[in-house]
């Protein structure tokens, strides 16, 4: 969130009017499926995606493109169309299916989101598998931006609205100023008292390191995917720092300590960090403590905070057993990345192999795969789940 963003978001896209979108950048979100669904699409090998408002709207323009390599996809009430090629479910977007087609694609809610988002200069679609990346485009965005949740038949769907909150939140400091600046207490307040969690993400924070570590006089080695975007060892070692750094901030800061109901999940940046940075904000706090007043007006111990109000996912190839036995069960909580390779072939193999060796009971296998979650997600987690 930089300083004098002009940042809105709107919980359907009914309440998105178009001359407001006019000359800004459109964020379109309807996680359960359609946006979900076209990143899907795309990564598979579509070479475009035409929404359509209404079923037939569809097959005619499916119709008049079948010269080429046409899908017909879409759904109503979340089940499939008679006589259309392909649902609205991400898993049916294979490469075989989709490489080198145009999706022509109708859906209850998401397309109709899109096709009122086109009033704006600029349009991204957005789901929780390509968070990062829509991330890092808003970060350099200077004009308006508006986040449009699809919704569901015009009331609020609560998956796209935790979305939309956790895409106003990156993990490292703001530009000009600290994420625990005094006039951000008006969205803490707000997500504490809606119990929706803060979320920080890997990105959104421009170079995680100084590209020059890279300069060493040898070829860059290929990411894992053979490619040049993703992570390699040493940039890998600086996944932690933003968010560490970030939280500490807040809670030496009092901001945990104003908004008690606040909660913070730390996704997709490792955990095995964790232990030895709570030690070190314990150190910071003792050493520190006597000569600032932020810190006596603590009520708490650091680490106190972070248990009470922050959750963190590890990443499969970390010693989940290890971090639990030193910083508790509490704060960690199964994820797998899918459909991203980088989350590992079989996770949960690798957690169920680190709980085992560490003898961990029932009791923790249940805070690590459930109960830290929905702690975190609070209300939302607990409606979703009714």
């Amino acid at each position: 969130m930089a300083e004098g963003r002009d940042v809105h978001v709107h919980l359907t896209s009914q309440l998105a009017p178009p001359d407001q979108l006019a000359g800004g950048v459109a964020v379109v979100i309807d996680v359960l499926r359609a946006t979900t669904t076209i990143l899907h699409a795309l990564a598979s090998g579509c070479s475009a995606v035409r929404p359509c408002a209404e079923v037939e709207e569809a097959r005619e323009l499916a119709d008049s493109l079948r010269a080429g390599r046409v899908l017909l996809g879409g759904e109503r009430g979340g089940k499939p169309l008679p006589a259309f090629d392909i649902g609205n479910s991400p898993r049916e977007y294979t490469a075989a299916r989709c490489r080198g087609a145009v999706l022509v694609l109708t859906t209850s809610n998401g397309s109709r989101a899109l096709l009122h988002a086109a009033a704006a200069e600029r349009v991204l679609v957005a789901a929780f598998v390509n968070y990062s990346a829509v991330c890092e485009q808003l970060r350099r965005e200077t004009r308006p931006i508006h986040i449009v949740c699809a919704g569901d038949d015009g009331a609020v769907a609560l998956e796209d609205a935790l979305l939309a909150g956790a895409l106003l939140v990156a993990s490292g400091c703001p530009p000009r100023y600290s994420p625990s600046h005094t006039s951000l207490y008006g969205v803490w307040a707000q997500a504490s008292e809606a119990r929706v969690p803060i979320v920080f993400h890997v990105g959104g924070t421009g170079d995680l390191i100084d590209h020059n570590y890279f300069v060493n006089g040898r070829p860059i080695p290929p990411d894992f995917h053979g490619g040049e975007e993703n992570f390699r060892s040493v940039d890998y070692m600086g996944i932690p720092v933003p968010p560490a750094q970030t939280l500490a901030t807040l809670i030496f800061d009092g901001v945990l300590e104003r908004f008690p109901g606040l909660r913070v999940g730390v996704i997709e940046q490792g955990a095995i960090w964790v232990p030895s940075w709570l030690r070190q904000m314990e150190s910071a706090f003792e050493a520190f403590a006597r000569h600032e007043e932020r810190l006596q007006a603590l009520s708490m111990r650091p680490t106190d905070y972070v248990h009470r109000q922050v959750r963190f996912t590890p990443y499969p190839t970390e010693d989940v057993g290890w971090i639990v036995a030193q910083a508790g069960a509490d704060l960690v909580m199964f994820s797998s990345d899918y459909p991203h390779v980088e989350g590992g072939r079989k996770p949960l193999e690798r957690f169920e192999a680190s709980l085992g060796d560490a003898g961990a009971g029932e009791d923790v296998r249940r805070a690590f795969y459930t109960d830290n979650f929905m702690y975190l997600m609070g209300r939302a987690a607990a409606e979703l789940a009714a």
